[in-house]
């Protein structure tokens, strides 16, 4: 069951990395508006997952401080839609703060 539930994890990692990348090259190219078509042909772009954490850890990371906090996870979730709770968003912060030092950097998401 434990190595179901991180395989779980892993997945669901993988495809939020994925969405905050679409999101980005979307941001970068269309100021921020794709039809369907220009999704699944972003989605079908072969990407590797260094590349796709780099772009989502500088979604996250606006003002180049080489690590986000909380408050920039929920700055981006709102932005995406997800209105989640405090409680959700300090859950995904535990989960990315790897080294528990009280911010998210990309050596955290890479380990």
């Amino acid at each position: 069951e434990h190595i179901h539930m991180q395989h779980t994890h892993v997945h669901n990692t993988y495809t939020y990395i994925r969405s905050v990348h679409t999101y980005n090259v979307c941001l970068k190219t269309r100021n921020g508006e794709i039809d369907f078509e220009e999704f699944l042909s972003i989605m079908s772009r072969p990407v590797s997952l260094k590349d796709e954490i780099k772009s989502a850890f500088e979604i996250f990371d606006q003002s180049n401080r080489g690590f986000f906090d909380f408050s920039d996870i929920k700055r981006v979730m709102h932005s995406l839609g997800e209105n989640l709770t405090d409680d959700e968003v300090q859950e995904m912060f535990r989960e990315a703060d790897i080294d528990k030092d009280g911010r998210v950097t990309i050596e955290d998401l890479t380990a």
